[in-house]
């Protein structure tokens, strides 16, 4: 039953993969998700929530929360809860 179904899941392959343009991305040049947040927060002393950053610089939440967690332990930045969101903002000094 298998042997019979295999060259019509082929074919379904096929003409999906023929539909689907697929385009591999490629890094460009300028500055990368650590720095972008870096000069937002520069830009807003006040701080801003992840969703903020994640809409102000067009990359996923995922990465914003990574790259955040990785300023959060290097002290250059502080994350704390705001009404149920939470808010980034430089640190003032490395002994936050």
């Amino acid at each position: 039953m298998v042997v019979c179904c295999l060259p019509i899941a082929n074919f379904i392959f096929r003409t999906v993969t023929a539909l689907v343009k697929i385009v591999i991305l490629r890094p460009q040049p300028g500055l990368n998700t650590t720095e972008k947040i870096l000069e937002l927060l520069t830009a807003h002393p006040e701080g801003l929530t992840v969703k903020e950053m994640h809409l102000q610089i067009n990359r996923p939440i995922s990465w914003v929360q990574t790259s955040l967690k990785s300023l959060m332990s290097s002290r250059r930045v502080r994350c704390y809860q705001e009404g149920g969101q939470w808010r980034c903002s430089l640190s003032t000094s490395s002994a936050d």
